[in-house]
């Protein structure tokens, strides 16, 4: 059976790689043709999300992922056709909705500018018990503590907390706060791992390292002596969410706060407990082993 992808975006590309590597089929769900797509040789099926076409879409597959990302209702609306179409569907029992950010479990408004959504598709998961699910917790993907064109993972829209163009640092709270970071390919790897894995918790928690933003700066610094440093503290971060300012300082100052209140800590005992479960098999890359990498391979892709 094949694993149904909805979405063709950054964190798609990385399925379209690995997927094929572990010996799953795919399907990509997409609203247009994607000639890349042709390119990798994988099965597409263009459709509006309607009950009909979705239907279809998930016939002789065993899981869904969604790697949509949008901030209106659009989002909401997709993800509750997902749902439901899994519902409906005979094979189809195992959905993994569009989250992959940080401890979405203990801190379900992180980042604040997408909880009027997400939680409107966890309640409906949460009243169902015809599909599994899971969601998925990874912190801040590893890949934006690169450079862009070393990853398919795209810089932030909201903002950027490293800033390669300008070698720039924007520290939310404290050099001493930490956060954990995953590489995008191995939060794919666990995936796979994921739905040929057995039964899911609500919440799966993965981290390639947990580091302070001190050791963060130092790491890249070694690499990029020239990269300046600014810290915002956490007054001044609250104080930018106020009314008056931009819609754009309050998304970035959102993210800035998703890092400084602690929600992208994962859990370390459950991020060990499901490592032991699910991706024993599995090396989640440290920040240091990216960079070697890098250094051994300037052109490599993340």
């Amino acid at each position: 059976m094949s694993i149904a992808i909805a979405g063709s975006g950054d964190l798609a590309r990385y399925m379209v790689e690995e997927f094929p590597r572990a010996g799953l089929d795919l399907v990509i769900l997409t609203r247009t043709y994607k000639p890349h797509l042709a390119k990798e040789g994988v099965q597409q099926f263009m459709t509006d999300y309607s009950s009909t076409s979705l239907d279809e879409a998930l016939r002789g597959c065993k899981a869904l992922i969604s790697t949509i990302v949008d901030m209106s209702q659009t989002y909401v609306n997709i993800h509750l056709q997902l749902l439901a179409a899994c519902r409906r569907s005979a094979s189809c029992k195992r959905f993994i909705p569009s989250e992959f950010a940080g401890n979405t479990r203990d801190y379900p408004d992180q980042p604040a500018y997408f909880r009027n959504i997400n939680e409107r598709v966890r309640q409906a998961l949460k009243q169902q018990d015809q599909v599994e699910w899971t969601i998925v917790c990874i912190g801040f993907f590893a890949d934006y503590f690169i450079p862009a064109s070393n990853r398919y993972i795209r810089n932030m829209r909201e903002g950027s907390l490293i800033d390669f163009d300008n070698e720039k640092f924007s520290v939310p709270g404290s050099l001493q706060d930490s956060i954990d970071i995953t590489l995008a390919r191995d939060v794919v790897k666990g995936l796979v791992a994921l739905v040929n894995g057995p039964i899911w918790a609500p919440y799966t928690f993965m981290s390639g390292q947990r580091l302070t933003w001190r050791e963060i700066v130092d790491t890249i610094r070694r690499e990029r002596p020239k990269f300046t440093v600014q810290v915002s503290t956490l007054n001044e971060v609250i104080d930018t969410l106020m009314p008056g300012n931009s819609v754009d300082d309050i998304t970035f100052a959102q993210l800035q706060l998703y890092s400084a209140s602690g929600a992208a800590r994962c859990p370390e005992r459950e991020v060990e407990k499901q490592k032991q479960e699910y991706f024993r098999d599995i090396h989640f890359h440290t920040l240091q082993e990216i960079w070697n990498q890098f250094n051994d391979n300037k052109t490599i892709i993340f």
